[in-house]
């Protein structure tokens, strides 16, 4: 029997509804040859849910919107026109009309591009929302706080050559290939392994787990933002002073001269301030109201013992890390840090607990607003003195730079941890797309938006670090930084010695908030949206997003705790330096050869060409099969043989972690690559059959299944498949 269908809402959709392997379910319907996604109901009882015809016009967008009724297999290739591009949100005509033979039903245990029988999938309100959440995410604060440091140290200008070289060859191809997953099979980073090649289905749980990992401690730094923006509502700044509780004698206000003893005349002080601005005259006011017993003495700067105030702000007064003599004494836990760090989950609890509904209307605020503050701090930075020899030693091309391999290292570690790959956030987030949706355009404006972050804020940092290199009168590589250090102590210390400091402290450390949420939104997406594909039997809960979202983010802070102790420092340093190193380069290198080798490139490119309408060029595939694999293999290799053991620098001097905090930190690494390789072994113990139809039936797509089990034919056993491009 045929059907002709006027409409047809996404090719991926081939069958709603997966057919048992130990009979029929009662609501299948024998004459037809489909399945109902559920029972039908009684007009009587659910008059609101009855399914519409297809070819009703009036009813096509709500049906393309929610998804019920009967989807209905395509026949290969029955409508596909050179011209058309798939149903983008621009496009003014739907889909063409398709012919579909449901005389003959699958067998039960074959899928194909179809979900696992989960319910019709939410989808972002309109592209834009989606294009903002990948740009925020990409976007983070490492473009503000590794990227000018990293292009000034390796070469200044001359670093662009191997930054945009890994991000052409390298980054970039990867991060298209992601979207492409998640769009094409609508499932998020652990279901989608499920039905391309089930036995790399640990790919997708490391990259969860690591995305779960990574919120203990990315989520503080959100947290010291809070603090630090509440701390700014005073007056005057307080790491502009070195009078608080928390000082030490050996602190040294950025507002006093360098040349000069500060001694207990305050007239004497005045005439020592390094310039007459307004900032001075308050540190000069404050010491006229300080007892005694409270002021300096004779103190002299020495280059060995003195402690900035930012410095010290940072270390006793927000941290208290002077409280703790390391690991073995991490103290207890910091109380207002703890505030910080709750009301930042609170407000990604409020912003997640809807899925894309609420993330998406989030996004228009959290990744426009660090633009706008960005470029208010570039027009006031290159107005302050010094600022053109700052951006100068920003851009000024060392071309003898690019024969050193750290250089391109680096270069290929920085552009792979800004775009975000292998955290399975950009699988999770083009899960909610259209099937039709422009993923490659998305793609392309994401890493060029991208790129401009980091070069836009490398402008932005120098031209504040120039100032301050005159203002302290030290040469700029004494007061470049990478790091926490760069937001939290140097930059601060600037904004302290300009004009209306407070005023412009408020406003940086809300671009920080703004940058380090987004971040943080995909980062708890990846598990939020794995967790929900695997549990997908619950979604029939009304509450059961809201209630997973919680159970994530309250244990998330709950695991965080350790890193807000007074010590806690210590232990943020581990898990920065583990959690996502080694091991997250590793997870995206087995992605890439699970992807290209395993699954296969005409298969991809297939699945490729019928969302965007068009074929991936030889450029994208010679990049996922072979450029992407061996750069990713060196990045790895590289990786493990530049280890270092751990050190942490403090005011006090550089603290070695014990050698059992190394084995910690390899341990949590493993504990997310251990997955790949477990999950392979578990996989291929627990399927039945001899090893070779393990084997064929691990790394083979689902709706393959079938032929394998009743044929014995694998395409991925064929030389064919390996060679083709």
């Amino acid at each position: 029997m045929e059907i002709n269908v006027d409409y047809v809402m996404d090719p991926a959709d081939l069958w709603a509804e997966r057919f048992r392997n130990k009979g029929i379910n009662k609501e299948h319907d024998p004459e037809a040859g489909i399945s109902m996604s559920s029972r039908p109901m009684d007009k009587a009882e659910n008059p609101d849910k009855q399914m519409e015809s297809p070819t009703d016009p009036s009813k096509k967008e709500q049906l393309g919107e929610k998804e019920v009724g009967v989807v209905l297999p395509m026949i290969s290739g029955s409508g596909d026109s050179p011209g058309d591009k798939g149903g983008n949100d621009g496009d003014p005509d739907p889909p063409p009309a398709e012919k579909f033979e449901i005389s003959d039903p699958p067998h039960p245990d074959r899928r194909d591009s179809s979900d696992l029988n989960l319910p019709p999938r939410e989808h972002w309100d309109n592209r834009f929302q989606f294009l903002l959440s990948a740009i925020g995410y990409a976007v983070d604060l490492s473009n503000v706080w590794r990227f000018p440091f990293l292009c000034y140290k390796n070469g200044g200008g001359a670093f662009l050559i191997p930054y945009f070289t890994t991000l052409i060859f390298g980054a970039m191809p990867i991060f298209f290939m992601e979207m492409c997953l998640g769009q094409f099979h609508r499932n998020g980073p652990v279901a989608v392994w499920e039905k391309m090649s089930p036995m790399f289905k640990g790919i997708g749980m490391a990259s969860c787990f690591m995305a779960y990992i990574v919120a203990f401690y990315y989520n503080i730094i959100i947290g010291w933002s809070f603090f630090y923006l509440f701390s700014s509502f005073t007056s005057k700044l307080p790491w502009t002073s070195c009078f608080n509780d928390f000082n030490s004698e050996n602190c040294w206000q950025i507002t006093w001269d360098i040349n000069a003893t500060v001694s207990e005349d305050n007239s004497s002080l005045v005439d020592d301030v390094m310039s007459s601005d307004l900032t001075g005259l308050m540190s000069s006011q404050l010491l006229s109201t300080q007892p005694p017993s409270t002021r300096p003495a004779n103190r002299t700067y020495d280059v060995k013992t003195s402690i900035s105030s930012t410095m010290e702000f940072f270390e006793r007064g927000m941290l208290e890390l002077n409280k703790s003599s390391g690991l073995e004494d991490l103290g207890e836990v910091r109380w207002q840090l703890a505030l910080c760090t709750f009301l930042t989950f609170t407000v990604l609890y409020f912003c997640l607990w809807k899925g894309v509904k609420s993330t998406g209307k989030v996004v228009y605020v959290t990744a426009t607003l660090p633009y706008v503050i960005m470029t208010i701090l570039l027009v006031r930075g290159v107005l302050l003195p010094g600022a053109e020899e700052g951006i100068r030693y920003f851009i000024t091309p060392k071309i003898e730079s690019l024969r050193n391999p750290k250089v391109w290292i680096d270069a290929a570690v920085q552009i792979f941890f800004s775009v975000g790959s292998g955290f399975g956030t950009h699988i999770a987030y083009a899960s909610y797309n259209k099937f039709h949706n422009n993923c490659k355009r998305d793609c392309i404006i994401t890493v060029i938006v991208n790129s401009f972050t980091s070069l836009f804020s490398g402008f932005v940092i120098f031209s504040y670090l120039g100032y301050m290199s005159l203002k302290t009168h030290k040469h700029i590589k004494d007061v470049a930084t990478e790091g926490p250090g760069l937001v939290f102590i140097v930059y601060p210390e600037a904004i302290a010695t300009l004009p209306g400091s407070v005023g412009w402290s408020v406003i940086f450390f809300f671009m920080l908030l703004a940058l380090g949420l987004d971040s943080a939104f995909g980062g708890l997406e990846s598990p939020l949206t794995g967790l929900r594909d695997e549990l997908s039997c619950l979604l029939k809960y009304r509450y059961f997003r809201e209630c997973l979202t919680l159970v994530i983010i309250s244990s998330a802070f709950i695991f965080s705790l350790p890193c807000l102790t007074q010590g806690g420092m210590y232990v943020f340093t581990i898990l920065d330096t583990f959690a996502a190193g080694t091991s997250i380069v590793f997870v995206v290198l087995c992605e890439v050869v699970a992807v290209s080798w395993f699954y296969g490139m005409p298969q991809f490119c297939a699945d490729v060409e019928k969302m965007t309408g068009e074929s991936p060029s030889m450029f994208w595939r010679v990049c996922w099969k072979f450029i992407c694999p061996l750069l990713l293999t060196v990045v790895v290799i590289s990786s493990i043989a530049s280890y270092q053991p751990l050190t942490y620098e403090t005011s006090q001097g550089k603290y070695k972690y014990p050698y059992y905090a190394n084995v910690v930190g390899w341990g949590v690494a493993c504990s997310s690559m251990l997955l790949v390789p477990g999950y392979v072994i578990y996989k291929l113990i627990r399927t039945r059959g001899s090893c070779r139809q393990r084997l064929a039936l691990g790394i083979s797509p689902q709706w393959e299944h079938e032929d394998i089990e009743r044929t014995g034919h694998v395409k991925r056993f064929q030389r064919t498949h390996w060679m083709s491009l």
